[in-house]
């Protein structure tokens, strides 16, 4: 294996793969640190007399709330750390607060069964850094926004990645919203630098990848030489022609 090549094709993007792991990995350590206390917190779904959803808080003892935590009820969600303040890095819609998803990105999945939710996303997290990769090798040097979205993808994948296999849940933190100073409510679910880095990664994709495969396949295919051309004979057939 060539290995000009290898590092033609891997170099960039696995220096952008190691500064996305590090950038989320730190930042999701202080908000553990920063915006959390380590006790657990459970609470209930329950439906309003007008129809709609709500959530309550379960005031339990601190053992219970750690067996809750292990096995939950139906209806009945649990992070292992509660929330402790928030930064407002713009009052009305820009917070830092803790949370832990269990789910894919931005709550996605929320619905399957843990038993079930978790060994998947960790299947589909090991199987998306092996296609990245592969993709990666197949890449030319030329083609370097791509090589820079995979480099983002990989890095968000395998950042999240790490939080599901040595915690069980992925810690997020940036949180967007409107509040109702403006008439209205919307809150987008809470994510991380790794979310952050895959949306980004396949954005640049949509818009890239598919023009590259287009300017690949416009291009002009290579011109044949004329039938009647032919290389130059060799001295050893020169040599024979000469003397016949």
């Amino acid at each position: 294996m060539n290995r000009a090549r290898i590092l033609a094709t891997y170099q960039m993007p696995l220096l952008l793969m190691t500064i996305i792991i590090a950038l989320d990995q730190w930042t999701k350590q202080w908000a553990l640190g920063a915006l959390s206390k380590p006790v657990p917190w459970c609470w209930k779904k329950i439906t309003l007399k007008d129809g709609t959803e709500a959530s309550r808080l379960l005031d339990v003892p601190l053992a219970e709330a750690q067996r809750l935590l292990a096995a939950p009820p139906e209806g009945v969600s649990c992070w292992a750390n509660s929330r402790e303040g928030h930064v407002e890095v713009f009052q009305s819609w820009f917070w830092l607060r803790y949370a832990e998803n269990r789910a894919a990105a931005f709550s996605l999945t929320e619905s399957i069964p843990e038993w079930f939710r978790m060994p998947m996303l960790i299947s589909v997290s090991l199987l998306a850094v092996v296609g990245v990769l592969w993709w990666l090798w197949k890449l030319t040097p030329e083609q370097i926004v791509l090589r820079v979205a995979l480099g983002l993808v990989l890095g968000g994948a395998i950042g999240n990645l790490i939080d599901r296999v040595s915690l069980g849940y992925v810690i997020d933190f940036i949180d967007w919203h409107l509040r109702p100073a403006y008439g209205w409510r919307w809150t987008f679910p809470t994510f991380n630098i790794a979310d952050s880095a895959v949306v980004c990664g396949g954005a640049l994709i949509l818009i890239f990848g598919g023009k590259t495969a287009a300017e690949d396949s416009d291009a002009p295919p290579e011109e044949e030489p004329p039938e009647g051309d032919s290389e130059p004979p060799s001295d050893d057939e020169a040599f024979t022609a000469g003397a016949t």
